[in-house]
Parts: C-alpha cells; sequence; structure tokens
C-alpha cells in the first residue's frame, strides 16, 4: 500500500457557496501572505478557520450571517 502524502480535501457540498464568502477567502488568502505563509491557498484558509472554530464561535457567526435563523434558533431554544 503506497502511504498517502497528499493533502485531504474537502468534498463538494451540495449547496453553492455564495460569492461573497468566495471572495473573502480570496481577500484572507491574500492578507495571511505577509504573516507568515506566503503559500497560503484557499483551501489552507478554508481549512484552517475551520479547524480553529469552536461550537460557540460558530454559532455565533451563523447567527450573525443569518440574523432570521438566529432568531428563529432563539426562540425555539427559549420554548
Amino acid at each position: 500500500m503506497t502511504p498517502r502524502t497528499e493533502k485531504p480535501s474537502l468534498r463538494s457540498l451540495p449547496a453553492e457557496v455564495p460569492g461573497f464568502i468566495v471572495e473573502k477567502a480570496e481577500k484572507l488568502v491574500k492578507q495571511v501572505r505577509p504573516l507568515g505563509h506566503p503559500r497560503a491557498v484557499r483551501q489552507d484558509v478554508i481549512a484552517a478557520l475551520i479547524d480553529a472554530a469552536t461550537p460557540e464561535a460558530t454559532s455565533k457567526a451563523l447567527d450573525a450571517y443569518n440574523p432570521k435563523l438566529g432568531k428563529v434558533l432563539s426562540q425555539l431554544e427559549d420554548g
């Protein structure tokens, strides 16, 4: 068996990623390169963000990303 040397990749999700999210990821790539990651690509940035994410921070980000969803989820949790 040959050892796997390539990085694991994320499979495509069934939903489309909004354009502004792709643009934000590309902007982050350009911003992290001078900070010690000159060869970073979009996949690296996305993987790093997912790896660093906590459930609490992700929940807060989801509420900010989609306020209507956050409001409904809060109402469901409150009873």
